[in-house]
């Protein structure tokens, strides 16, 4: 595929932080390619290495899938 989605795990206050989220934005743009997006979350609860529970769908007809690990890389 072309397209590219990633999360980008970040603390709760990272994730709040406006400066923060300009951050990682500005370099990600720098370092993704143009099919890439994001979304810069934080874990499901402190010290977790989960995400979520997150939803597919509209609104209107949400299916929940759970929540995904993540491994923390350098």
């Amino acid at each position: 595929s072309t397209k590219r989605f990633d999360f980008i795990v970040v603390t709760a206050a990272a994730a709040v932080s406006a400066e923060a989220r300009r951050k990682v934005d500005s370099f990600l743009q720098r370092v993704s390619r143009a099919v890439t997006r994001w979304a810069i979350v934080e874990p499901s609860s402190p010290g977790a290495l989960t995400i979520g529970p997150l939803a597919v769908g509209s609104p209107v007809g949400c299916v929940p899938v759970g929540t995904f690990a993540f491994a923390v890389s350098p």
